[in-house]
């Protein structure tokens, strides 16, 4: 083979080398955006599904500030809009991990029953420590476990209008 045959080959090689060089960086760009893309959004679903669990657990707060503890009445009854709850369990259903479980808990936790064909079942502090599980596990959090289940919910603490309001029913 001559000189020009040996110079036109190299050329040829040299540009399927640079074209294939030029494909797989293409490729990978492509591959690295959809996965920045995808991180993009599984961030933003995290966020959601942190917020909707939030939300939750504020309802629960509400609900047991209603509700009898511990043979004692309400210390800090209030009304509240129930579209807080609706709105909370659309966004569980919607971004959470397992929907399933965790609508679950959530019903357990807030005593949630179907008068027409169940009793009230009330609140239990078991439920809400289960609810608070799930979140941890929805949120890829360590779970924690209580010692005492009188301290799952805070009750009243002192210098609260709660413990001022249990200081006057004891005095009566």
């Amino acid at each position: 083979m001559s000189d020009p045959w040996v110079s036109f080959w190299g050329t040829i090689i040299a540009a399927l080398i640079i074209a294939c060089v030029t494909c797989v960086t293409i490729i990978n760009g492509f591959k690295m955006f959809n996965l920045e893309q995808e991180a993009k959004r599984n961030y933003e679903i995290s966020q959601e599904r942190k917020v909707a669990l939030f939300d939750a657990l504020n309802v629960i707060d509400l609900v047991y500030s209603n509700e009898r503890l511990n043979n004692s009445d309400p210390l800090n009854s209030r009304e509240w809009d129930i579209n807080l709850a609706r709105q909370a369990m659309n966004k569980m259903l919607i971004y959470c991990k397992d929907p399933q479980k965790t609508i679950t808990t959530f019903y357990g936790a807030i005593g949630l029953y179907n008068p027409d064909v169940e009793s009230v079942p009330g609140v239990r502090l078991k439920c809400l420590d289960d609810f608070r599980r799930q979140v941890a596990f929805e949120l890829g959090l360590p779970e924690f476990k209580f010692r005492d289940s009188d301290k799952i919910w805070l009750y009243s603490l002192s210098g609260t209008k709660e413990a001022k309001e249990l200081a006057a029913r004891k005095s009566r």
